[in-house]
């Protein structure tokens, strides 16, 4: 009698790199599997299964209290790949919590959206229920392949919301800033080179045919957007491109450079009436790129296909 097939290890690319908060340990995505690395020894000190299939592409990880939040506890994190997400509770966030860890708390139930999931953000601003009740929902806006942003009840396993970018066009790069949904800001990096920025919370009938146009168009790229990122006040978003180059934008063109990091609060109608300029543009890798990351609002970093990395001050 043929022996039944087992599943084994997936070997494939490294498609997802986080740190916990205070950077000991790492986690690793590779298909659907989490592994968890103590960052000093280099130890994998275990992996955890994620999605039921798929390739995992990205991951947003928050620390909700429990006096706000009763119910949900710890480091939440909402994980995505392809046309699914999965949300855990109580993540491990050094190598003491992860070491012998069995598996990973799920939170309510994963998600198959209807298009690829290009960036997920949890509104864990909007997450506190009334004092003495369990929390009954996490909420996450869901940033899809078309220009489509859904708002996504992880606990109840229900779409709140969903709205349609005017540009209905396929994207290559989408980034959210915000913890709420009303501060919530969408960019968006098109097939045709431009970065649109948009609300995605606009009041108006959600049916079918209702869309919201883009309160910005930025453009300075010579190829697609592989990646967007915004600084933590979203006073400057940053973009590469695999035409090889980092763009920095800035809302205030008399802004100078060393004057990013300082702290400026706006509204949301603030940001997206405030015209987004040029900042600068900077060369360095010799193949296209595909992250970048904002560290201190005083830098970015980056990294490209030819596996180095690079810094802009």
């Amino acid at each position: 009698m043929a022996h039944p097939i087992k599943k084994q290890e997936f070997l494939g690319a490294v498609t997802l790199v986080s740190f916990s908060v205070d950077g000991s340990l790492l986690y690793v995505g590779v298909g659907p599997t989490i592994f968890l690395y103590n960052t000093a020894s280099g130890d994998l000190l275990g992996e955890h299964q994620i999605l039921t299939r798929g390739i995992l592409h990205g991951c947003d990880v928050v620390r909700l209290h429990g006096s706000s939040t009763p119910g949900i506890e710890g480091y939440v994190g909402a994980f995505f790949g392809q046309k699914r997400v999965s949300c855990f509770q109580n993540l491990p966030q050094s190598p003491e919590e992860a070491q012998g860890l069995e598996e990973l708390t799920i939170l309510g139930k994963s998600k198959v959206f209807c298009d690829w999931v290009f960036d997920v953000q949890l509104l864990s601003d909007d997450c506190a229920s009334e004092e003495g009740e369990e929390s009954n929902k996490l909420l996450a806006a869901v940033g899809l392949a078309h220009n489509l942003v859904q708002i996504w009840n992880s606990v109840s396993n229900e779409i709140l919301r969903s709205v349609q970018c005017a540009d209905r066009c396929i994207l290559y790069a989408l980034a959210f800033h915000g913890r709420s949904q009303d501060t919530l800001v969408v960019a968006s990096g098109t097939v045709f080179q431009q970065i649109l920025l948009w609300d995605p919370m606009v009041e108006g009938d959600v049916g079918a045919d209702f869309a919201v146009a883009p309160a910005q168009r930025l453009h300075a790229h010579d190829g697609v957007l592989f990646k967007l990122a915004w600084s933590s006040d979203a006073q400057s978003l940053a973009s590469v491109s695999d035409d090889r180059t980092v763009q920095l934008w800035s809302n205030n063109g008399k802004t100078a450079v060393e004057q990013l990091h300082l702290p400026r609060i706006s509204s949301r109608e603030v940001l997206l009436s405030s015209k987004y300029s040029p900042v600068f543009r900077a060369w360095g890798h010799s193949a296209r790129i595909w992250d970048v990351s904002f560290w201190e609002d005083t830098w970015v970093g980056t990294c490209g296909v030819q596996q180095s990395t690079r810094r802009s001050d």
